[in-house]
């Protein structure tokens, strides 16, 4: 078993760290080669549990896109080029939600990504696709809460997905 990447020395106050048991602990290189293979991989976490569970049908290849969107910002923005750092994926469910905690040592994340944007282009007009922040559109489009905290030079991106619905009408 390996050390949390950017463990505090108080946790009392840390996103993710309130004692509730991670269902997948994944430490990744911060390279772009290791994006693609960690988001299957979570992907395949996540359609195990929706077989399992009355969970959302579409939540692995939704999931997939939102790791691949953010573990791609985090490597070509938050790590210099070259870089042998590392990122830190959990995931666990807590009925309603899949709850998601990416951990690295990067730069700060802008403050404006964290706020919803409206993304509104022609789907046949591929080269008005908006710059910059079309990812984060993507991954607010897709996950119902974000919170981030930066704490002892580590940033911590908590998403959180409602994943459950009642098929008994209860």
């Amino acid at each position: 078993m390996s050390v949390a990447l950017c463990q505090p020395e108080n946790q009392t106050s840390v996103l993710g760290e309130d004692g509730v048991k991670w269902h997948l602990s994944q430490r990744i290189s911060a390279r772009l080669a290791n994006i693609g293979p960690a988001a299957e991989f979570f992907e395949k976490f996540c359609l195990s549990r929706s077989n399992a569970d009355f969970a959302v049908p579409m939540l692995g290849p939704d999931m997939n896109l939102v790791l691949s969107e953010l573990l791609t910002n985090i490597v070509k923005h938050a790590y210099s080029s070259g870089s042998q750092d590392k990122i830190e994926i959990r995931a666990r469910f807590q009925d309603p939600f899949l709850e998601v905690l990416i951990v690295d040592q990067g730069s700060e994340l802008p403050e404006r990504v964290l706020k919803k944007i409206e993304i509104d282009f022609d789907g046949d007009d591929l080269s008005g696709l908006p710059e910059g922040g079309f990812g984060w559109g993507i991954v607010h489009s897709i996950v119902d809460e974000i919170k981030y905290q930066r704490t002892d030079g580590c940033n911590r991106l908590l998403l959180r997905k409602n994943v459950f619905f009642n098929l008994g009408g209860s």
